[in-house]
């Protein structure tokens, strides 16, 4: 059912940007100038390059000695941080008995992220470039680097324990995701799932689905073309996600094709513009 063809790496770290360029025909020292503005106008530092008067020109020629972007540079890729935690220290199974969830007994092992479709050159889905895509196109991410020590235990309030930050490909326009967490039972007893037993020593899954149309608000961080993508080029996607019971654990990969999942995980999504680091291109 999940082919080992489906399943891919986290996607790599690439950069993007479409931008007007400024130019000159005189060598400049794009570092100098850029420490020795001052910016107490409100202008950035950047603008202030940009308004220098080497640069005069917007196309490159022949005796062209120095080429600046107008636009900064964004990430190509979108991050996803998983946030965990029990919602109390006993949690039902599929038996309604009582599985003891709080200390290190369910280790976090990876992170399953589903629905990845092959992107163009500008890092759109491809049913945006060329059109629509069928399913067999799509693939799981599987990150088996997850948070070091992350077990899921209850927290306090508001608190969740970090479980990865994965870099994902931008998802489709109103396209719900989901996301399958990787546990290894070390309680030492076992413990009734949906489809079987969860043994000491083997590993289960719990699912949780981010839907689409929460980022169909305005809050004041979404571009009006990004809404309805639950991953998108240069933002971050923090999921916290909430396991209130183990009666809808799986203790084999299920159909992740499938439309009729059994979640089992609540998630609340939040979602943030990032801010790529400074890169020095010689």
């Amino acid at each position: 059912i999940n082919s080992i063809a489906r399943f891919a790496y986290p996607a790599p770290l690439y950069y993007y940007i479409a931008s007007a360029i400024k130019t000159s025909e005189e060598k400049v020292d794009l570092e100098t100038i850029y420490n020795d503005v001052e910016t107490s106008d409100g202008k950035t530092a950047w603008e202030k390059v940009l308004a220098n008067e080497k640069f005069n020109k917007t196309s490159v020629s022949a005796n062209t000695r120095a080429v600046a972007l107008v636009n900064p540079v964004q990430y190509a890729v979108a991050q996803l941080k998983v946030k965990i935690k029990a919602l109390a220290a006993t949690l039902k199974d599929a038996e309604n008995t009582d599985v003891d969830v709080s200390g290190n007994k369910f280790l976090l092992t990876g992170i399953i992220v589903c629905d990845q479709r092959p992107v163009g050159y500008r890092f759109l889905p491809k049913e945006v470039e060329e059109g629509t895509i069928s399913d067999a196109d799509v693939l799981f991410i599987y990150d088996s680097q997850v948070k070091s020590g992350c077990y899921l235990n209850p927290q306090d309030e508001n608190v969740w324990a970090e479980g990865c930050n994965t870099l994902v490909l931008q998802s489709g326009k109103d396209e719900d995701v989901n996301i399958i967490l990787e546990f290894e039972n070390n309680s030492g007893s076992p413990f009734t799932c949906l489809d079987g037993i969860v043994y000491p020593g083997t590993r289960f899954y719990l699912i949780g689905r981010v839907e689409a149309s929460l980022y169909n608000t305005s809050d004041g961080n979404a571009k009006e073309e990004n809404k309805g993508q639950v991953f998108t080029k240069d933002y971050i996607t923090t999921v916290n996600m909430t396991v209130s019971s183990l009666a809808r654990a799986y203790n084999v990969p299920p159909n992740l094709l499938s439309p009729n999942l059994e979640i089992g995980v609540e998630t609340t999504p939040q979602w943030v513009a990032a801010t790529p680091t400074s890169i020095r291109l010689e």
